[in-house]
């Protein structure tokens, strides 16, 4: 994983919106076709295996959430699966 990356990179003007809304070359699946996984962040890598993000959330949001949230990719593989789902579910979700 693209290791010299912040995991507080700068969120892009476009975050807010759907990533299917995003310009192609911004939107993380694309970028890991063109560039590979070294060319994208560890949020983006996250995005791509969180497929969707959640209401006001993109994936790409969650990945970096998650990745503060655990202290990085070490502390979520670290992390049980259970809290990590719970992590990522909406606030009205019936298990909350």
């Amino acid at each position: 994983m693209a290791g010299d990356k912040s995991i507080s990179d700068v969120t892009p003007k476009f975050a807010r919106q759907p990533i299917k809304d995003w310009p192609i070359s911004e939107r993380p699946r694309e970028k890991l076709l063109q560039l590979g996984p070294e060319g994208l962040s560890d949020g983006e890598l996250l995005a791509v295996l969180l497929r969707i993000g959640k209401s006001g959330q993109s994936a790409e949001d969650m990945g970096r959430q998650l990745l503060t949230q655990f202290n990085g990719i070490s502390g979520i593989d670290r992390a049980h699966s259970r809290f990590i789902t719970v992590c990522t579910m909406p606030l009205d979700h019936p298990i909350l």
